[in-house]
């Protein structure tokens, strides 16, 4: 719970959209991101449930980065900065998948964001 301005968030789950780009960030070789390193940016679309039964919807640009199973995301939710740090957790029905001897494709990505308005 908490509260973005003055609008009073109810607690309650709301939507996260992203579509991002991965390979060609700040820190992306020539020949792409590997497992080791990783970087893009994108747009994040939140729906957040306020008290009251409203909804407050923002949208907004973010850069990424990683570093094997782990990340930083900072960037904006309409005039608002966020920043966040996740983990990568292997997908438990694609074990195999170990950037060694089979490529990662499935991921899963979870963490805590930090939402500061002006």
């Amino acid at each position: 719970m908490g509260q973005i301005g003055a609008q009073q968030l109810s607690g309650e789950p709301g939507s996260l959209t992203v579509d991002y780009s991965y390979g060609i960030g700040d820190i992306s070789g020539p020949e792409g991101d590997t497992c080791m390193f990783g970087s893009g940016s994108g747009v994040v679309s939140v729906v957040l449930p306020l008290l009251g039964g409203k909804t407050l919807s923002l949208e907004g640009p973010f850069k990424w980065l990683s570093a094997g199973l782990a990340g930083k995301v900072e960037g904006k939710l309409g005039d608002n900065t966020f920043t966040a740090m996740e983990g990568f957790p292997l997908e438990p029905d694609h074990l195999d998948e170990n950037c060694t001897t089979k490529p990662l494709v499935h991921f899963m990505s979870v963490g805590k964001l930090v939402v500061t308005h002006p």
